[in-house]
């Protein structure tokens, strides 16, 4: 009796720290791809805007280019390559307010 209550003492004192850190593991990539898709939608929502007051054909010919170009892959979508791809058209259309008189 005593060697099967040392045997699940052992067992629990493994599962409990590999639960934990499974746990905190999933916690944490969660925490992270939410921030990601945050920023992302954040981005492309001020993109929108700032298209839809400047109405300007190209301004909205590049966008529209940059949503298509966006690598979405369903559920297997990695949203750090849909921030970066947003990055680039970032840095390609600096887009400048002018300035206010």
């Amino acid at each position: 009796m005593a060697k099967l209550i040392k045997l699940i003492s052992v067992l629990v004192g493994i599962a409990i720290p590999i639960g934990i850190t499974y746990w905190w593991a999933v916690f944490s990539t969660t925490v992270d791809i939410n921030m990601c898709y945050s920023q992302v939608i954040s981005f492309i929502s001020e993109v929108a805007v700032s298209t839809a007051k400047s109405k300007s054909e190209s301004d909205v010919a590049a966008f529209k280019s940059m949503l298509k170009a966006l690598p979405l892959h369903g559920y297997e979508t990695n949203c750090n390559e849909v921030l970066e791809a947003a990055d680039k058209f970032k840095e390609a259309h600096v887009q400048t307010e002018s300035p206010k008189i």
